[in-house]
């Protein structure tokens, strides 16, 4: 664990299971309202490092959020994460947080799920940042990626392997490569 000076971290309310490395830069803040868990369902003596990475003068507001083994999160200069309420995200998950991502409450990711805000290449010697949400109860399977400036709406199923470059509707099944809305006004409990 690294921690600069100016960071701010309630160490109550944050479990680091082993093999994570755990960098607060300076300014940087973690704000938990119940309990943040990193690396978690590992298997003894056979455990995945995990890396969470703040930056300067970055934020990540978390609820009750679960990230398992082998998680590998950076939040870049000035960016915020949103980490919402009894939600878990299983193992090998890539997140680049560059501006804003948001993750809602009760949702259900799968492995090897990645979220990036930015392309981190410029394409005509520019680079873009735009938000992701994720809404609320929302089911994401294994081996998603998120691109930047997408909405998932509440209630959203999404396929595994989809690669999600547009915003979802709520209460949509959307699944492929690129993503397409397969159905309409789903439940799913």
């Amino acid at each position: 664990m690294k921690i600069a000076k100016g960071a701010i971290l309630d160490k109550e309310k944050i479990k680091l299971n082993p093999n994570v490395y755990l960098e607060l830069s300076e300014n940087a803040k973690v704000d938990i309202d119940n309990m943040l868990i990193i690396g978690s369902h590992s298997y003894p003596g056979y455990e995945m490092p995990s890396f969470f990475v703040v930056g300067e003068g970055a934020r990540v507001e978390a609820k009750s959020f679960d990230f398992y083994e082998h998680a590998d999160v950076f939040v870049y200069k000035d960016a915020l994460l949103e980490l919402g309420n009894y939600t878990f995200i299983n193992k090998e998950s890539l997140i680049r947080c560059t501006k804003h991502i948001k993750i809602g409450d009760k949702c259900a990711i799968g492995r090897r799920f990645v979220a990036l805000d930015n392309d981190f290449h410029s394409i005509h010697g520019k680079k873009e940042s735009l938000p992701i949400t994720i809404g609320n109860h929302v089911w994401i399977g294994t081996g998603v990626t998120v691109l930047k400036g997408v909405t998932i709406g509440d209630g959203c199923v999404i396929g595994a392997g989809s690669v999600v470059t547009k915003d979802i509707p709520p209460k949509c099944l959307a699944c492929g490569n690129p993503i397409k809305i397969v159905k309409k006004n789903i439940e799913w409990g």
